[in-house]
């Protein structure tokens, strides 16, 4: 046993366990159930509750999907960091200049979240009538035909093509690799309560019978959906009901904060109005998504890659490289277009909106 593993002194319940039974992708409910501590590193415990609210943070700020394997990873992640915390802190690293930066950005972090937590999620309120809706919903199994579009300009196109008279069926054939898929005229389910991605349920179930949604932002790009079937469990109960509350409530917590966080952003986009450099883009696209350097050699620190607020701030690409160094590698691996690209620059400036808003209403 090595020093760094030592400091695991026991793992009272596996991460195996918290997810048991939890296959669906969404927000799957035993992460909403009480647990003892998941691990005990160097005598200090993590907690169920923290592991479950630093995870559901983690989903909310990366808008990545939940999964049991990811769960398991940042279970891991979690240990790792309390593992080398625990050893720095006994090295004495805490005074060194690299573990002062990476506090910053820990900082940083931190402060974004207390933001989004006061200024967003503390307006959230939940009726009685919402807790019977998602009641209803857990137990109603739905049908659906879908298109799928890398971008929202593809998917215009496709439900305009639906408006002047083609059929899903046709469409299906061009859209989709999937056999399957292509054969049935995108024909997905019988599907249950969070089994989809949660944008794709929203709109299904928002959508009456027969009818074309608008596109639909999922977590891999947009969809066109038309209902086919929808069924509920023809005898719900008062008991079912009561039983599953506290459950039902944390399940609608965790969609309204994710509704919430996407409107508050979108308004503060609009705020910015951020308009690209065209040119800095593309070499920026170059040296990311192509690995060819080349067309990159000639960016410096700099150079704009984004105007805001009508012309009168700009953003750079130092500012850009800078604010890459506080998100996740995994959501770096997730810009494969230049449209994903703009996308996360979006989010890295909403990003940093936020911790200046944070450090003007004295949250720091």
């Amino acid at each position: 046993m090595n020093a760094l593993t030592r400091h695991i002194s026991v793992c009272v319940i596996s991460v195996a366990a918290l997810v048991s039974g939890c296959t669906r992708v969404g927000e799957p409910e035993s992460i909403f159930d009480d647990s003892p501590p998941v691990a005990i590193v160097a005598g200090k415990a993590i907690s169920g509750e923290e592991y479950r609210r630093t995870y559901v943070d983690y989903l909310l700020d990366t808008g990545l999907p939940d999964a049991p394997e990811r769960r398991e990873a940042f279970l891991r992640r979690m240990v790792n960091v309390s593992l080398i915390a625990e050893r720095e802190r006994s090295a004495g690293i805490e005074r060194t200049d690299a573990y002062r930066e990476r506090a910053r950005l820990v900082s940083s972090r931190l402060l974004v979240d207390s933001f989004v937590e006061r200024q967003i999620y503390a307006q959230i309120e939940i009726t009685e009538e919402d807790l019977k809706e998602m009641f209803v919903r857990a137990n109603t199994e739905m049908t659906v035909r879908h298109l799928y579009a890398r971008t929202i300009e593809d998917a215009e196109r496709l439900r305009a093509r639906l408006q002047a008279g083609e059929t899903f069926e046709r469409l299906a054939q061009e859209v989709f690799d999937d056999p399957q898929l292509a054969s049935s005229g995108g024909l997905v389910g019988p599907f249950g309560f969070d089994e989809m991605d949660p944008a794709f349920e929203e709109a299904a179930f928002s959508l009456a019978r027969g009818t074309v949604s608008e596109p639909v932002r999922t977590a891999n790009g947009y969809s066109i959906l038309r209902v086919e079937e929808r069924i509920t469990k023809p005898l719900l109960t008062e008991t079912e009901f009561a039983e599953r509350r506290d459950r039902l409530e944390a399940q609608v917590a965790f969609r309204r904060k994710a509704r919430a966080r996407a409107e508050y952003l979108a308004g503060l986009m609009t705020e910015l109005d951020p308009v690209f450099e065209s040119n800095t883009l593309e070499a920026l696209a170059a040296q990311l998504l192509t690995g060819r350097p080349a067309e990159a050699e000639t960016l410096s620190d700099q150079d704009i890659l984004v105007r805001m607020r009508g012309g009168n701030e700009a953003w750079t690409i130092g500012d850009f490289r800078e604010a890459s160094e506080r998100v996740s590698e995994e959501q770096i691996a997730r810009i494969r277009t230049p449209r994903d690209l703009t996308t996360f620059v979006e989010g890295l400036l909403a990003r940093e909106e936020m911790i200046r808003r944070a450090r003007r209403s004295g949250l720091d």
